[in-house]
């Protein structure tokens, strides 16, 4: 079995699958509305060439490895994804967010935006990489006045860090987690519950 190495950008009208038994390498963007990188047992992207990829709903799943990507999508949804570590940037300068919409299974989870006024929107749960399990760390980042926000979704963690500008952390609904370590750091206001 193969790695699928991107050394040429693909575009597609509605999406693009790759799914491979080892890893997906190389950083060439991959542009379609739905962007689903499956690695059974390798990983996706690594910390020096992640995945590139211009979607509006990106998933990742790297369940036996590591699974690193950019977005430069002014809003994107994060689909279910599972790896053993979970690393994903938006970096568009826009003013948008990174809605998680699936749950995300993980040991270690990044989920951050880079520039602009970038929030993010937690509609799923986090948990770790085994069933029931909880995550080791857990570190949501918000970029300038952007917001991180919540329906409710237990983010079950040793190690939560949720981190903004100026935005609100828990905007209207608390955010919701299991942490017995927890920093929150913005100019604006804090709303966490422990449970």
């Amino acid at each position: 079995n193969s790695n699928i190495v991107l050394n040429q950008a693909i575009t597609a009208t509605n999406s693009i699958a790759l799914t491979t038994d080892n890893s997906i390498v190389n950083s060439a963007l991959l542009t379609a509305p739905t962007v689903t990188l499956v690695a059974t047992n390798g990983s996706v992207g690594t910390t020096g060439a992640r995945t590139s990829t211009n979607a509006a709903n990106l998933t990742v799943n790297a369940a036996n490895g590591s699974g690193f990507g950019n977005n430069p999508a002014q809003n994107f949804n994060l689909g279910a994804s599972s790896a053993a570590t979970l690393e994903i940037t938006r970096t568009s300068a826009l003013n948008g967010n990174i809605t998680l919409t699936g749950p995300m299974n993980a040991n270690n989870v990044l989920v951050r935006n880079t520039a602009g006024n970038g929030g993010l929107v937690i509609n799923s749960t986090i948990n770790g990489s085994g069933v029931g399990s909880n995550a080791l760390n857990v570190n949501l980042i918000a970029s300038g006045s952007g917001d991180i926000s919540t329906n409710g979704s237990l983010i079950s963690t040793g190690v939560l860090a949720l981190t903004s500008g100026s935005g609100n952390i828990g905007a209207g609904t608390a955010i919701t987690t299991n942490a017995t370590t927890l920093a929150a750091n913005t100019a604006g206001t804090v709303n966490v519950s422990d449970v």
